[in-house]
């Protein structure tokens, strides 16, 4: 799951010097990463294919408040971006529509954003919502407002329906103690629908990221592959087809030690993007890379040396977006880059932060 929501909130402010070698096709290319001075970003972000970049922005001010921005470099009338929503509570991975029309995105309340998941000791305490912008005519929809953590949404491809991670808390008792564990399933909910669908009795806590197949008849998710080497799961992008009712989905990337909590195709679907994170032998720390994959030929290659916090692969037309950061833990300060989705140099994508809205105190 994602670290970032929680952390971006501390205010921290870091000046960072992160070299990647990036290579998507051919030689090995040399980029110096350094942190900007926009807007306190906690890594949720999309990209449309016209475009658009959906992120959101801590306030500079004390109020604590998460804001959806939408900007597009390209759109010389408005520099500043558009701001979209303001909320109190955290807001959790924007999602584009295929046409670049629509925009949905989770507000949650109670909920560790950090961790993208409820408490792990209840969760009765988190409140969820999916909303849907529609970016033409600015109305605002209500979808589905539950008592759950829901982790991560993607429209289907025709742009009618919803589909989501949704957790719910199993209690087991162990040794006399009751225990919880916070475990998610796939849902589906069509727009001005009023109960979502559950496709999938997973029941797991390891589910990361959710992925729809272009023509809607499947699902992707990163998931074990069922065998369990020195207590660590090994990892792999999955494919579920839709209505099948199959539970173990068959392998689309090979089986990873190291877990893969985010990936992304490109608009063919013939490469896959990877985000891996690995914890170092030598001093426990975790090192996190993107890697592109082929499924044709069962190979992959690395895009990003093992330094740093590199997150949040998104492919979209000819161009692969990612996110930059300190720490796993300890950073107040993302950069958004862009590169080629065949190989090439990143480059940093400077988005403006949402408006200072300080608070006024009455005397």
């Amino acid at each position: 799951m994602n670290f970032y929501s929680f952390y971006s909130r501390l205010g921290f402010t870091f000046f960072i010097s992160m070299a990647l070698t990036l290579s998507a096709a051919g030689a090995p290319v040399h980029a110096t990463i350094e942190s900007g001075t926009g807007p306190r970003l906690n890594g949720e972000y999309d990209a449309a294919s016209t475009g658009d970049i959906a992120y959101v922005a801590a306030s500079s001010s004390f109020s604590g408040k998460d804001t959806l921005m939408l900007y597009n470099p390209l759109n010389p009338e408005q520099p500043d971006g558009r701001e979209l929503y303001t909320s109190s509570g955290s807001l959790l991975d924007p999602a584009f529509s295929a046409d670049g029309t629509k925009l949905a995105f989770i507000e949650t309340w109670g909920q560790a954003g950090f961790l993208r998941l409820t408490s792990m000791d209840d969760d009765d305490n988190t409140v969820s919502a999916i909303k849907v912008l529609d970016l033409q005519t600015g109305n605002l929809s209500n979808m589905i407002k539950v008592e759950h953590a829901i982790s991560e949404i993607e429209f289907a491809p025709d742009g009618k329906s919803v589909f989501f991670l949704q957790a719910e808390t199993a209690k087991s008792v162990l040794f006399n103690q009751t225990i919880s564990k916070t475990t998610f399933d796939v849902y589906q909910i069509q727009i001005n629908a009023s109960a979502p669908v559950r496709h999938t009795q997973l029941k797991s806590s390891e589910i990361e990221s959710l992925k729809i197949a272009p023509d809607g008849q499947s699902f992707y998710l990163a998931f074990p592959s069922g065998s369990l080497s020195n207590n660590q799961y090994k990892q792999q992008i999955r494919e579920f087809p839709l209505g099948s009712g199959n539970n173990t989905g068959s392998a689309i990337s090979h089986s990873s030690n190291e877990r893969l909590s985010e990936f992304s195709w490109n608009k063919d679907q013939t490469l896959l993007y990877y985000h891996s994170e690995a914890r170092s032998d030598q001093d426990g720390s975790y090192k996190d890379k993107l890697f592109v994959y082929n499924p044709v030929t069962k190979t992959d290659k690395q895009l990003t040396t093992p330094d740093g916090y590199v997150h949040r692969p998104v492919a979209v037309g000819d161009r692969l977006y990612f996110m930059t950061g300190l720490t796993r833990f300890g950073y107040g300060q993302s950069v958004l880059y862009a590169m080629p989705a065949a190989g090439g140099e990143p480059v940093p994508v400077e988005l403006p932060a949402p408006p200072d809205k300080s608070l006024i105190i009455p005397l």
